[in-house]
């Protein structure tokens, strides 16, 4: 969808509508990305359209500080369902993330530079982040500042999708996840 023009994205959403419209009645307010790949035009888009929400397809956990037109979602399914998975998952809080670059899920810049602040300052000497693409896990630096996060990735991103999954575990045991997916 990123690769899309603006004009044949509405043309997408007119023709999808048009669809729930005329087989169910109405016209869903939520939205979910074709394999997760979005920018901030379409993001705009969406809410133009007056759509609720929209899901990437990335694993997190929603909370006060998610972007509402870019949700994170687990994978439960054949090769993510197995039910130590699924408990975690359902155990598992969000990770209090503000300040986010880069804001735009299509990167431009590559390698990108990754930085966060956190909400709670005391998660910082547990946080840890993984970066993933289509070659595996990507070797990076993390830099800790009170509560700024900075990443320094060792190499370019393959072309395509990747991810971010970062993690802290909390004083009540439980742990916190943030993720985000990129398009290149």
């Amino acid at each position: 969808m990123s690769d899309l023009s603006i004009d044949e994205v509405k043309n997408e959403i007119e023709t999808s509508n048009n669809i729930f419209l005329r087989e169910l009645g109405e016209i869903p307010s939520l939205f979910a990305f074709p394999y997760g790949e979005a920018n901030q035009q379409i993001i705009d888009l969406l809410k133009d359209y007056k759509f609720k929400v929209a899901f990437g397809q990335h694993s997190g956990v929603i909370n006060e500080t998610s972007n509402f037109y870019y949700l994170p979602r687990f994978s439960l399914n054949e090769r993510y369902g197995e039910i130590d998975r699924v408990k975690f998952a359902a155990n598992a809080k969000g990770l209090g993330i503000y300040d986010f670059i880069p804001a735009d899920p299509t990167i431009y810049e590559n390698p990108p530079f990754i930085g966060f602040s956190l909400l709670d300052e005391k998660l910082v000497p547990t946080i840890d982040c993984f970066v993933f693409d289509s070659k595996g896990q990507v070797e990076k630096e993390i830099f800790k500042f009170n509560e700024r996060i900075e990443i320094r990735l060792n190499r370019k991103l393959t072309k395509g999708r990747s991810r971010i999954n970062c993690t802290a575990k909390g004083k009540d045991g439980l742990w916190r996840w943030f993720g985000h997916q990129f398009y290149l």
